[in-house]
């Protein structure tokens, strides 16, 4: 897969992340058995933590530019840009929502877990740059 293919594929789930989180916004609700749709107001951090606005956005400022450095760095194969890319969307969904709305819009609730779609991608980069790191894939650094 090239890295204009996985550029567009994490344009398209940002896009997907934002209509769904306007779908739940606007009181869309679908419940299961085992799965919910539904707003959840997420005020928290990653796992609920709390912290001040004054610290929160100058840190969400600080991960982008790293982000954006590591893609200048460490993404020399689509793999890598991909996750990282998927990693840089995610969170730039979630941020804009805390900047507009002043919470992040969670809408899926599946075994008492509360998350969106870019929440799950952000896991799932994560995860693949850590096995890519762990099966030795990430070891050159262009420059």
């Amino acid at each position: 897969m090239g890295k204009k293919l996985t550029m567009i594929l994490a344009v398209f789930f940002f896009i997907v992340d934002r209509i769904l989180k306007e779908i739940a916004l606007k009181g869309g609700i679908l419940k299961s058995q085992f799965f919910n749709f539904s707003l959840f107001k997420n005020t928290g951090l990653l796992w609920g933590l709390k912290m001040s606005d004054y610290l929160y956005f100058p840190l969400i400022i600080l991960v982008f530019l790293l982000l954006l450095y590591f893609l200048r760095v460490f993404a020399n194969d689509s793999q890598r840009f991909f996750y990282l890319n998927l990693i840089l969307f995610s969170g730039l969904s979630n941020f804009l929502d805390r900047i507009f709305y002043g919470f992040v819009v969670d809408y899926f609730q599946l075994a008492g877990t509360v998350f969106n779609l870019s929440d799950f991608l952000i896991f799932l980069s994560v995860f693949g740059l850590t096995w890519l790191i762990f099966k030795g894939k990430i070891t050159k650094i262009r420059r």
